[in-house]
């Protein structure tokens, strides 16, 4: 079977830290105009120039970038454009903080380099973005406040020691992008292993008996939501203990292997479900289908396991292979869970065993009456 478990299930965890990050950044940056007034308080017209920057390249960039990360959480959205509105969010917030040291300068007063720091670690890391746009706004961003600084008149050592800092604490997050970036992809490889194997039947590769379940509920609330039928065949083998007490149990094993294959060949639509329930029992679930189709897929099903009989009696002719099952299929509204409906399809499955076995039955209304079933709650009987 294929994991159920997506990996845009973990990319919406990633846009959810990544809006918590976003709402802690607009924080920060009234927190930091709240010092702007506390720092130059005393000149207005630098006060006012400086909320005119962060007006301009902080408070709207940051307000963007939560837009465009609330618009990223809908499906089918353009990867490389959301890339690119952050890259250019995250270097204009960069841009704003190296005029706004600039202006400071110009005007005789001191603002701490160190903010630029915040930003780099947010382009290198906490955006999460690919390394290729982490790179391209890390480079902007260091390379702009450079220009800035340097077309301002701060002192030459001074601006190569800040740039030579800036870069340095930029490759760093920019490693930890890297490294990062490969622990997810790691961690969630992994998860979808364990999610297979916790899903997954050993042998056959078919559902396991607890994953069917779940997912038989999921597909009932859907035939419920869309008013279509669902129906479940209940499959045993016939006689299958004498392949395993005159052929050994790995012969057995290949038995089942091979029956797998078949019922899975008939589980290609999303909502359709083959699983193995235990032992020389299968199940097979079916959505939206009619009597037709069931009559038609089991006897399909008849004709595959004959051929596999076929094999084994050339070997051993005194084994005699079979197949028998039962039907259930009731219509949504009828309020029929799967467990209820595999209790009906066993009691048609056992009336074939009764009659000699190697054939198939769909549920009479007795049946649904014998699990406390009103009579209108049956579609294909």
């Amino acid at each position: 079977m294929k994991t159920q478990l997506k990996s845009e299930y973990f990319l919406q965890q990633i846009y959810q830290i990544r809006q918590m990050a976003l709402y802690f950044g607009l924080l920060c940056l009234f927190v930091f105009v709240y010092l702007d007034y506390q720092r130059f308080s005393d000149n207005n017209e630098l006060l006012q120039e400086i909320l005119w920057h962060r007006l301009i390249f902080q408070l709207i960039p940051i307000m963007a970038l939560i837009a465009l990360a609330f618009w990223q959480r809908s499906k089918n959205r353009p990867k490389h454009l959301i890339y690119v509105g952050m890259t250019t969010g995250i270097v204009l917030i960069g841009i704003g903080h190296a005029e706004i040291l600039v202006t400071a300068y110009e005007h005789a007063r001191y603002f701490p380099k160190v903010g630029l720091v915040i930003i780099l670690y947010y382009a290198g890391i906490i955006l999460v973005q690919p390394l290729l746009y982490s790179v391209i706004a890390s480079v902007l961003i260091v390379g702009f406040a450079n220009h800035a600084y340097s077309s301002a008149g701060l002192p030459a050592d001074e601006v190569l020691s800040i740039t030579v800092f800036y870069g340095a604490f930029a490759a760093c997050c920019l490693v930890m992008n890297v490294v990062c970036s490969r622990i997810l992809a790691n961690n969630l490889k992994l998860i979808k292993e364990i999610d297979i194997q916790a899903n997954t039947d050993n042998l056959t590769k078919l559902c396991n008996r607890r994953y069917f379940f779940d997912q038989a509920a999921h597909t009932q609330k859907v035939a419920y939501r869309d008013e279509k039928p669902m129906a479940i065949i209940l499959v045993d083998l016939d006689h299958f203990k004498q392949i395993n007490d005159s052929m050994g149990h790995d012969r057995g094993d290949q038995v089942l292997i091979q029956v797998a294959h078949v019922l899975d060949s008939f589980s290609n639509r999303p909502l359709d479900v083959a699983a193995r329930l235990g032992g020389d029992e299968f199940v097979l679930l079916l959505y939206d289908t009619s009597e037709t189709y069931i009559h038609e897929v089991c006897q399909k099903i008849i004709e595959q396991v004959e051929l596999i009989a076929d094999q084994i009696a050339s070997r051993n002719p005194q084994v005699n292979l079979g197949v028998s099952m039962g039907v259930a299929s009731s219509q949504a509204q009828a309020g029929l869970d799967s467990k209820t409906l595999i209790k009906i399809a066993d009691l048609a499955m056992y009336e074939v065993k009764k009659n000699g076995k190697n054939g198939y039955q769909i549920a009479s209304q007795s049946q649904f009456m014998d699990v406390g079933t009103d009579s209108d709650q049956w579609s294909m009987a």
